[in-house]
């Protein structure tokens, strides 16, 4: 069976206008918003994170929904053509699990595509693929007009934002943290203050991808997701405000130390600057290293919440930039009225920019551990590693960042 003549690619929708439930955004614009966004996002990654972006990943992203162009999810928008059409009620509607499988038929290897299947949280397993050969699977009803389009959009965003991968990546922590940046570049391109839809009697293509740069590049700078500069060369005590403040002989071992990226323990009686030790090492890594950002552990939300303030006061001594986000970052931070703040440079002249919005987006949803600076308790840090939903995301907000992990003595085995 060809492609039948009144459908076309533009036909086919990735999003829908709340208001009235009517197709609003072609998945091809959709693809394209998303590989900007992907260019980007990787442009700025900070540099121990750069060299994790594999060669390829800008178009990979491009078409993590490339799996929408399936009559099973093409037919959920009841105001869609594709509501009316008659056989598709038994297609398969997971549009992830349908791109996973499409990309990884092209003869590239198959365990990179994970990536595209585990783009809304969760991996597909073994039980879910194995469906897609019964009936009502991926190619149902010997329909070749799906496959045609979804090789129709491949080759545009091939032509935009280049080829895809061809190296493999095993199960582990690379694909998991890819997978978390697919996810992160997949939210900023859904965002409709950023991408509004097009609410019009007719779906068309509107996004070209140059205005869909344009447009990512406004995007980062407005939630500051990049903004992690330090001013070089302080000294201890003016990290920490005061010329009076001086290390002691514990924070003085620790500083020379930090001339490479590793896992140092710090073990002493309460009340010898571990904290200020901490953080004087993460000052010396972020002007020194390539580490870029902080997420500060600890035990309990009532201990975060007393060192959130802490920790701003010190940012506000050494970051360069006019302003970034520091965010509370625990199951109850949202009681918190700064859970999500804007701090400014103590010693950067001009005008902080507001970071309102910024604040906004990084308290929705799952984004506070995407700040470039957060406080919070351990287990959000330790779900990255576990089989919980979006753990992909949390690799990838910790990845790159320094981590510190405060009164472990405390921590029970839960």
């Amino acid at each position: 069976m060809q492609t039948p003549p009144h459908i076309h690619l533009q036909d086919c929708w990735a999003k829908t206008d709340p208001a009235t439930g009517k197709p609003a955004l072609t998945v091809r614009d959709h693809s394209v918003i998303a590989s900007a966004v992907a260019s980007q996002i990787i442009e700025k990654l900070s540099p121990a994170c750069h060299p994790l972006a594999i060669k390829g990943s800008t178009a990979l992203i491009g078409l993590h929904d490339i799996g929408k162009i399936t009559p099973g999810f093409l037919r959920k928008a009841r105001a869609s053509r594709f509501a009316t059409m008659s056989g598709f009620q038994e297609c398969c509607g997971d549009h992830a699990l349908v791109g996973q499988e499409f990309l990884a038929s092209l003869d590239h290897p198959f365990s990179l595509y994970l990536a595209i299947g585990g783009h809304h949280g969760r991996y597909p397993t073994n039980r879910v693929r194995n469906n897609l050969g019964k009936p009502g699977g991926l190619f149902e009803a010997k329909l070749t007009w799906p496959n045609e389009l979804r090789h129709q959009l491949l080759e545009e965003i091939l032509h935009l934002a280049g080829p895809l991968p061809t190296a493999d990546l095993p199960k582990g922590a690379l694909l998991h943290w890819l997978t978390g940046l697919v996810v992160f570049c997949d939210w900023i391109a859904s965002n409709t203050d950023w991408f509004p839809l097009s609410v019009t009697d007719e779906l068309r293509d509107v996004w070209t991808f140059e205005n869909a740069k344009s447009a990512a590049t406004r995007a980062i700078e407005t939630i500051g997701w990049h903004r992690r500069s330090m001013h070089p060369g302080l000294s201890f005590s003016e990290c920490f405000g005061s010329l009076d403040f001086l290390p002691n002989p514990l924070q003085e071992t620790i500083l020379p130390l930090m001339d490479a990226p590793g896992l140092f323990i710090i073990e002493a009686p309460m009340g010898t600057g571990k904290t200020e030790a901490a953080l004087s090492a993460a000052y010396a890594r972020w002007t020194h290293g390539e580490e870029r950002g902080l997420y500060f552990a600890l035990p309990t939300q009532l201990t975060s919440n007393r060192i959130h303030n802490r920790i701003a006061t010190f940012l506000e001594n050494v970051i360069a930039d006019q302003n970034s986000v520091q965010t509370l970052v625990h199951g109850n931070a949202w009681l918190s009225e700064d859970r999500a703040r804007a701090f400014f440079s103590a010693r950067t002249p001009g005008e902080p920019t507001d970071a309102s919005e910024a604040c906004r987006w990084f308290t929705s949803g799952r984004k506070s551990l995407l700040a470039p600076f957060g406080t919070g308790t351990i287990d959000q840090a330790l779900m990255a590693i576990l089989s919980a939903k979006h753990s992909a995301l949390r690799l990838f907000a910790l990845s790159g960042k320094v981590v510190v992990i405060d009164e472990v003595h405390s921590y029970d085995p839960y």
